[in-house]
């Protein structure tokens, strides 16, 4: 696993250095306006960049046409990364799998028939299965953004780690969640680490609610094994979509959400 975040590493260090040229006097969002801009990342959907104001994101789409084409090679140069990424990271699922099949288990000690943590093991559940139940209550020790307000909205669950790349990696792709299903649907990350560790994540720059809860007590009630691993429940709270959504093969998208929430709209009536 260190292995792969260290390319990974790479690759993202390799598209900063190209956005690290880019500085602009202003920049315009909406009706937003940034001043000192150091731009510091360009995804194919968002750029990310510091500014007088602290650090910051915007969509592409939200930029002047000047802006979208000076930027356009750099969003390219990230859909390649992140199919790079993405490929990287089934690569190391199917050689842990792999191992995992060929290694005998332990013969005696407390773990002889526990399946090791993280595992990427397709056969191995991932995490207590609640699948059409009801959900768990939020327990978090500290709110890091603002308590949700969660009264009929569908509720998305994450649970992550500040050191774990995969959950890095997947923190744009809840931004563009949070934003794009804003009017029914809430998401909260849940970090199991202090604090300290989650405040130091500031980019990719996290635009959905925020906690931690270094206890990991509703990690331990689930039994997740692997994160990023995700809950997205009904406004009744009943578990809809479970899983890890980067694991390959579990085809979470835009298109499965807006089908959850199109099928159990009724629940919110």
């Amino acid at each position: 696993m260190r292995i792969l975040g260290i390319i990974l590493l790479t690759m993202v260090a390799g598209l900063s250095a190209r956005a690290d040229e880019d500085r602009l006097p202003t920049l315009t969002a909406g009706d937003t306006i940034y001043t000192n801009v150091q731009v510091l990342l360009v995804t194919p959907t968002d750029i990310y960049f510091s500014a007088d104001n602290g650090i910051g994101n915007v969509k592409l789409t939200n930029l002047d046409s000047t802006l979208q084409a000076k930027f356009a090679p750099y969003a390219a140069k990230a859909s390649e990364v992140d199919q790079k990424q993405t490929a990287a990271n089934t690569a190391y699922e199917r050689t842990v799998a792999a191992q995992e099949a060929l290694a005998p288990p332990p013969e005696t000690g407390p773990d002889s028939t526990k399946p090791p943590i993280n595992s990427a093991s397709t056969n191995a559940p991932l995490a207590k299965t609640l699948l059409d139940k009801k959900g768990p209550d939020l327990v978090v020790e500290k709110w890091l953004s603002a308590s949700p307000n969660m009264a009929g909205k569908f509720v998305m669950v994450e649970f992550w780690s500040p050191a774990n790349m995969p959950c890095l990696n997947f923190i744009p792709t809840l931004n563009h969640y949070a934003e794009e299903f804003a009017d029914k649907m809430v998401i909260v990350g849940i970090a199991d680490e202090p604090e300290d560790n989650v405040r130091k994540v500031v980019d990719p720059n996290i635009g959905y609610y925020s906690a931690f809860d270094s206890q990991k007590r509703m990690e331990a009630d689930l039994d997740v094994k692997v994160v990023p691993y995700v809950l997205l429940m009904d406004p009744q709270g009943i578990v809809r979509w479970e899983g890890n959504p980067m694991k390959d093969g579990n085809s979470f998208s835009d298109s499965v959400i807006t089908g959850i929430l199109n099928k159990y709209n009724t629940a919110a009536q």
